[in-house]
Protein backbone atom coordinates (compact mmCIF):
# COMPACT_ATOMS: atom_id res chain seq x y z
CA UNK A 1 0.00 0.00 0.00
CA UNK A 2 1.35 3.44 -0.69
CA UNK A 3 2.34 5.37 2.41
CA UNK A 4 0.50 8.85 2.20
CA UNK A 5 3.14 11.27 4.06
CA UNK A 6 4.67 14.46 3.71
CA UNK A 7 6.23 13.38 0.99
CA UNK A 8 2.58 12.40 -1.00
CA UNK A 9 1.20 15.29 0.04
CA UNK A 10 4.42 17.83 -1.18
CA UNK A 11 6.60 16.42 -3.18
CA UNK A 12 4.44 14.23 -5.04
CA UNK A 13 5.49 11.01 -3.20
CA UNK A 14 5.95 7.71 -4.89
CA UNK A 15 2.26 7.16 -6.61
CA UNK A 16 1.81 10.39 -7.83
CA UNK A 17 0.84 12.61 -5.37
CA UNK A 18 0.60 16.46 -4.85
CA UNK A 19 2.77 19.22 -5.01
CA UNK A 20 2.42 21.79 -2.63
CA UNK A 21 -1.37 20.43 -1.69
CA UNK A 22 -1.42 22.88 1.11
CA UNK A 23 -0.87 25.89 -1.33
CA UNK A 24 -2.93 24.51 -4.01
CA UNK A 25 -5.27 27.47 -4.87
CA UNK A 26 -7.52 25.11 -7.15
CA UNK A 27 -8.89 23.56 -4.39
CA UNK A 28 -11.38 26.18 -3.50
CA UNK A 29 -12.18 26.62 -7.37
CA UNK A 30 -13.10 22.95 -7.22
CA UNK A 31 -14.88 23.07 -4.53
CA UNK A 32 -17.19 25.87 -5.23
CA UNK A 33 -17.65 24.44 -8.42
CA UNK A 34 -18.81 21.14 -6.73
CA UNK A 35 -21.19 22.58 -4.89
CA UNK A 36 -22.55 24.99 -8.26
CA UNK A 37 -23.26 21.70 -9.40
CA UNK A 38 -25.30 20.75 -6.81
CA UNK A 39 -27.10 23.23 -6.79
CA UNK A 40 -28.15 23.43 -10.56
CA UNK A 41 -28.93 19.71 -9.96
CA UNK A 42 -31.26 20.38 -6.82
CA UNK A 43 -29.00 18.93 -4.30
CA UNK A 44 -29.48 21.44 -1.40
CA UNK A 45 -26.83 20.33 1.05
CA UNK A 46 -27.25 23.19 3.62
CA UNK A 47 -27.96 21.14 6.98
CA UNK A 48 -27.72 18.22 5.46
CA UNK A 49 -25.26 15.65 7.00
CA UNK A 50 -21.85 15.24 4.67
CA UNK A 51 -18.66 12.94 4.21
CA UNK A 52 -15.89 13.67 3.15
CA UNK A 53 -14.06 10.38 2.25
CA UNK A 54 -10.42 10.58 1.99
CA UNK A 55 -10.36 13.95 3.60
CA UNK A 56 -7.00 15.00 3.35
CA UNK A 57 -6.17 18.07 5.37
CA UNK A 58 -9.89 18.58 5.64
CA UNK A 59 -10.34 21.66 3.20
CA UNK A 60 -13.61 20.36 1.87
CA UNK A 61 -15.00 19.77 5.30
CA UNK A 62 -13.44 23.61 5.79
CA UNK A 63 -15.33 24.99 3.21
CA UNK A 64 -18.77 22.99 3.26
CA UNK A 65 -19.13 24.18 7.06
CA UNK A 66 -18.04 27.44 5.80
CA UNK A 67 -21.60 27.42 3.85
CA UNK A 68 -23.60 26.15 6.64
CA UNK A 69 -23.22 21.97 5.43
CA UNK A 70 -22.96 19.90 8.69
CA UNK A 71 -19.77 18.08 6.71
CA UNK A 72 -17.42 16.06 8.25
CA UNK A 73 -13.97 13.45 6.70
CA UNK A 74 -12.01 11.02 7.41
CA UNK A 75 -8.65 10.47 5.80
CA UNK A 76 -5.84 7.09 6.45
CA UNK A 77 -2.87 9.35 6.36
CA UNK A 78 -1.77 10.21 9.89
CA UNK A 79 0.35 13.07 7.99
CA UNK A 80 -2.56 15.08 6.59
CA UNK A 81 -4.55 14.51 9.34
CA UNK A 82 -2.02 16.34 11.36
CA UNK A 83 -2.10 19.00 9.27
CA UNK A 84 -6.33 19.45 9.57
CA UNK A 85 -6.82 23.28 10.71
CA UNK A 86 -7.92 22.98 14.60
CA UNK A 87 -11.37 24.95 13.64
CA UNK A 88 -12.57 21.42 11.98
CA UNK A 89 -10.43 18.83 14.35
CA UNK A 90 -13.76 18.09 16.14
CA UNK A 91 -15.18 17.05 12.10
CA UNK A 92 -12.21 14.98 11.14
CA UNK A 93 -11.02 11.30 12.11
CA UNK A 94 -8.19 9.53 11.37
CA UNK A 95 -9.28 6.22 9.78
CA UNK A 96 -10.29 3.71 7.02
CA UNK A 97 -13.73 4.18 5.34
CA UNK A 98 -13.19 0.97 3.87
CA UNK A 99 -13.04 -0.62 7.55
CA UNK A 100 -17.01 -0.95 9.13
CA UNK A 101 -15.43 -0.32 12.88
CA UNK A 102 -14.13 2.92 11.47
CA UNK A 103 -17.02 4.25 9.30
CA UNK A 104 -19.16 3.30 12.31
CA UNK A 105 -16.82 6.16 14.05
CA UNK A 106 -16.95 8.73 11.81
CA UNK A 107 -20.90 8.33 11.73
CA UNK A 108 -21.25 8.24 15.80
CA UNK A 109 -19.01 11.51 15.00
CA UNK A 110 -21.80 13.16 12.72
CA UNK A 111 -24.53 11.45 15.47
CA UNK A 112 -26.15 8.95 13.04
CA UNK A 113 -26.81 6.74 15.82
CA UNK A 114 -29.14 4.40 14.53
CA UNK A 115 -27.34 1.12 11.93
CA UNK A 116 -29.99 2.71 9.62
CA UNK A 117 -28.89 6.41 9.85
CA UNK A 118 -26.73 7.39 6.96
CA UNK A 119 -25.08 10.46 5.53
CA UNK A 120 -27.12 12.63 3.33
CA UNK A 121 -24.02 13.32 0.90
CA UNK A 122 -20.79 11.21 0.50
CA UNK A 123 -18.30 13.13 -1.45
CA UNK A 124 -14.95 10.85 -2.72
CA UNK A 125 -12.41 13.29 -4.46
CA UNK A 126 -9.27 10.83 -4.89
CA UNK A 127 -9.60 8.01 -2.26
CA UNK A 128 -11.40 5.10 -4.42
CA UNK A 129 -8.85 5.72 -6.80
CA UNK A 130 -6.41 4.77 -4.65
CA UNK A 131 -7.94 1.25 -3.49
CA UNK A 132 -6.31 -1.95 -5.01
CA UNK A 133 -9.40 -3.75 -7.16
CA UNK A 134 -10.71 -5.92 -3.71
CA UNK A 135 -11.01 -3.08 -1.54
CA UNK A 136 -12.35 -0.68 -4.13
CA UNK A 137 -15.41 -3.46 -4.33
CA UNK A 138 -15.61 -4.06 -0.90
CA UNK A 139 -16.06 -0.02 -0.55
CA UNK A 140 -19.10 -0.07 -3.14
Amino acid sequence: MPIYDENYFNDGGDVGGYTNYDGNVNLLKTYAQLVTRLGELSVAITSKKVLDIGCGYGFLVKYLVSLGVDAYGIDSSEYAISQVPVEIQDRIIFGDATVEVDFIRIKELAGLIKKNDKFDLIIDQDMIVCLNDVDAKISM
